[in-house]
């Protein structure tokens, strides 16, 4: 039993070439920071950069803009989240420390 091998034409040839894998990090990094941001509750930082990283990623990588585009999404919702978090608690903080302060002007008018 005989086998032939068959040489490769030069047209072949430059079917096998590789082209350069497209570069997808700043999406892949907004993507992963997005999510990680919204389950494991980081400060408002790691959102920032998943927004950061978004807009790169959509200006720099066009083939990877959904990817860029999700990181994006949940990179500001988890931001405007950690934002109006911190919004409530000064608030909290400025209401309860008026009343605090009215009560303690109420009892020192009262024992004059």
């Amino acid at each position: 039993m005989t086998t032939t091998t068959v040489a490769p034409d030069s047209a072949d040839e430059s079917d096998l070439s590789l082209a350069p894998a497209p570069q997808r990090g700043f999406s892949t990094s907004s993507l992963v920071l997005g999510v990680a941001s919204i389950l494991f509750g980081f400060t408002f930082f790691v959102p920032l950069a998943a927004v950061i990283c978004g807009i790169i990623g959509l200006r720099k990588e066009p083939e990877s803009k959904p990817m860029a585009l999700a990181g994006l999404i949940t990179g500001a919702i988890s931001f405007l989240a950690w934002l109006a978090l911190y919004v409530f608690f000064i608030l909290a903080t400025l209401a309860f420390t008026f009343i605090y302060f009215m009560m303690i002007f109420v009892y020192l008018a009262q024992s004059y």
